[in-house]
């Protein structure tokens, strides 16, 4: 847990003295501060006691529209979003009414649904084809560090510094230490670094253990891949509009 300081614990029981002082006392908090405590709450920062008590507070008086919504804000500023490559989504859980505890699948299914190669070609490839193929693939005149990073065989190979991922210890590959510029000596791409949602796209990649796919043409390039989503037998639901707009 983060250093607790007096500012934030400031904000958690002046908060929390207007939501735990019972079903007829309690006052409900703006849609800014429930975002506010929550955003306290994920990130560590403010007691673990205090922190019980802001949950439990809310769901005993009932959230306000305001508050739930605020409470959302917080998940989607700390949570990392992913996009799925995928046409439709249906979601097999009931919408939560307060009592269910049964966790929902939908966040699981894009993972789940698509295949590595559509992962990669989607979301690895053109960050590597954008910042690394002028010095690493194919049609590079000379090869640095003879890394060819466009074909399956080649980048599993590696070049002169050894292989890219390091299947045992992925978060020690040199890839990885190469896009993060934690190394001095490979610093990847030399002249700038990649964007924090760039570098974290790779690191999922390198977690994953994911390689080029091995139908490459010999330009460099992909064959479309005709892989889709399993087929669910279960009527999806028409998407509802949310009332948390942004």
């Amino acid at each position: 847990m983060s250093e607790v300081d007096e500012p934030n614990t400031g904000l958690m029981r002046s908060i929390i003295q207007r939501i735990a002082t019972g079903p007829e006392l309690s006052k409900d908090i703006s849609r800014a501060e429930a975002r506010a405590g929550m955003r306290l709450v994920l990130d560590g920062a403010v007691d673990p006691v205090e922190a019980g008590v802001f949950l439990i507070a809310l769901r005993m008086k009932r959230e306000s529209d305001d508050e739930m919504c605020g409470l959302l804000d917080a998940i989607r500023d700390a949570a990392q979003s992913v996009v799925a490559p995928v046409d439709e989504l249906i979601d097999l859980g009931d919408p939560y009414d307060g009592y269910a505890r049964s966790l929902p699948i939908a966040p699981f299914l894009p993972a789940q649904q698509s295949s590595p190669a559509d992962s990669f070609e989607k979301q690895v490839r053109p960050l590597l084809a954008e910042n690394c193929y002028a010095c690493h693939s194919s049609s590079s005149s000379p090869l640095m560090g003879g890394f060819q990073l466009d074909r399956e065989e080649t980048f599993r190979k590696g070049g002169s510094r050894g292989a890219p991922i390091d299947q045992a210890n992925p978060e020690a590959s040199l890839l990885l230490r190469a896009v993060r510029h934690s190394d001095p000596q490979i610093r990847m791409p030399p002249t700038h670094k990649m964007s924090d949602e760039a570098i974290a796209t790779l690191t999922n990649n390198s977690r994953r253990g994911t390689n080029p796919p091995s139908s490459n043409l010999p330009d460099g390039s992909t064959a479309a891949s005709s892989a889709r989503p399993p087929s669910i037998s279960r009527r999806a639901r028409k998407p509802r509009s949310s009332a948390c707009a942004s």
